[in-house]
């Protein structure tokens, strides 16, 4: 994955591509976790075959709904696939809607965006490089003309923090209720299940940094209340327990 900067990293935080051989001498098949991170994306299913959840991506453009829970991508010898990943947010500014579920896009509703002029681009490249040199030009050509508004930035930096929804509204001139509704309407879930997501994405970063450190320590500086409140989210969001990550 590579992982964009300047102003497209606001709208952007990782641009990916990835083929798995089919030759004799690779025939096994490839299984990810991908950790919940409250945004959404684009997968261009390129060729073979390749599931999300037990759901097998169609070829052709697919829109992805808002990651809040961890999903487990499954990859066949044979497969190619590529995709861009927006931040929290910012696939809603650019797109103006969110998918609830994987959703194929019909050609017939690509007017604005050229989606399946570059898959056929993707479709032409010879390698990873190839691929993510294509997605690089897309997005600078769509996702730079389509900046984050102040309010939302502020948001997210804000609840980032670990800002309290009523708090926000010393920074921002919105009643809880906008803030809420902003929530619930850019990032497709509420600022609490969000604030669940990061609390999560911070523990296992934890985890994975420093394997020798206390569960129980990671817990309570990740801001759980103690470290069976940390298992307990970890189950529902991550779906793994912490101590298999630590293991």
């Amino acid at each position: 994955m590579s992982h964009p900067s300047g102003q497209l990293a606001d709208m952007v935080q990782g641009i990916w591509s990835v083929s798995l051989s089919a030759s004799q001498n690779h025939h096994q098949s490839i299984e990810k976790t991908l950790f919940a991170d409250g945004g959404s994306g684009i997968v261009f299913m390129l060729d073979g075959d390749a599931q999300v959840d037990g759901i097998r991506l169609p070829h052709g453009v697919i829109m992805l709904p808002v990651n809040t829970r961890a999903d487990r991508l499954l990859m066949r010898p044979g497969a190619v696939l590529a995709g861009i990943r927006f931040q929290p947010a910012m696939g809603y500014r650019l797109l103006a809607r969110h998918y609830h579920q994987l959703t194929r896009l019909d050609e017939k509703d690509d007017q604005q965006w050229s989606l399946y002029s570059l898959h056929t681009a993707l479709q032409h490249g010879s390698n990873n490089q190839q691929r993510i040199d294509h997605l690089y030009h897309w997005a600078n050509q769509h996702c730079l003309l389509s900046q984050p508004e102040d309010s939302v930035e502020q948001l997210l930096l804000l609840i980032n923090n670990d800002s309290l929804l009523t708090e926000l509204q010393n920074h921002i001139a919105l009643s809880q209720r906008q803030l809420e509704r902003l929530f619930k309407t850019r990032l497709g879930m509420t600022a609490k299940n969000y604030q669940r997501i990061i609390r999560i994405r911070q523990a296992i970063a934890a985890i994975k940094a420093e394997p020798g450190r206390s569960l129980a320590d990671i817990a309570l500086s990740s801001g759980f209340s103690d470290q069976a409140h940390m298992t307990r989210e970890f189950k529902a969001i991550a779906r793994v327990t912490p101590g298999k990550l630590s293991s």
